[in-house]
């Protein structure tokens, strides 16, 4: 049984996609005996995600000292811009960004994350290191400026289907 209790916890923290797609190469035996294990986890109470959490807790920014503009134009941003803008950014800036403030996007954009980056961004948001309030005004200017850049990109750009997620397609000239 504590096997079972195990693998149920360990299914529980995973996104409902990823959990679903380990649940289908179970046999129905197996997929009997842990639905139920998760069931009470969730009757329990227990966060499922770090994107369930960051849900839970979305309301507007807390006290966020950087100007109205940045912090607003970070607020209306949806996950999919938010999750192009941080692409190639080390988890640390992205667990920062994410503590800045309370974010409408959060819980969206992390469960966006692949799972690998989203248990690195996890476990760093639960560290709870604090931020200096210079690394947090540069960090929330940086952001909402290569926001306004993937905006206006995105306008002048098609963009491709892949994966589930679209992808912008840049044609480059070639130079001489």
């Amino acid at each position: 049984m504590k096997a079972l209790r195990r693998a149920a916890a360990a299914l529980y923290g995973l996104h409902h996609d990823d959990r679903e797609a380990i649940l289908a190469q179970l046999s129905p035996h197996e997929q009997q005996a842990l639905r139920p294990a998760l069931a009470e986890l969730a009757s329990l109470g227990f966060t499922r995600s770090i994107g369930a959490m960051l849900e839970a807790d979305a309301h507007p920014a807390k006290a966020v000292s950087d100007g109205d503009e940045t912090v607003a134009r970070l607020m209306s941003a949806d996950a999919q811009h938010i999750e192009r803008v941080l692409l190639l950014e080390p988890p640390a800036l992205v667990a920062e960004l994410l503590q800045a403030a309370r974010w409408p996007w959060a819980a969206p954009f992390v469960d966006r994350l692949p799972a690998g980056r989203r248990k690195e961004v996890s476990d760093l948001l639960f560290a709870a290191n604090p931020v200096p309030v210079s690394r947090k005004r540069w960090l929330l200017r940086m952001v909402a400026d290569r926001l306004a850049e993937e905006l206006s990109a995105c306008v002048a750009e098609p963009a491709l289907q892949v994966g589930g997620t679209a992808r912008r397609i840049r044609w480059f000239p070639w130079r001489a």
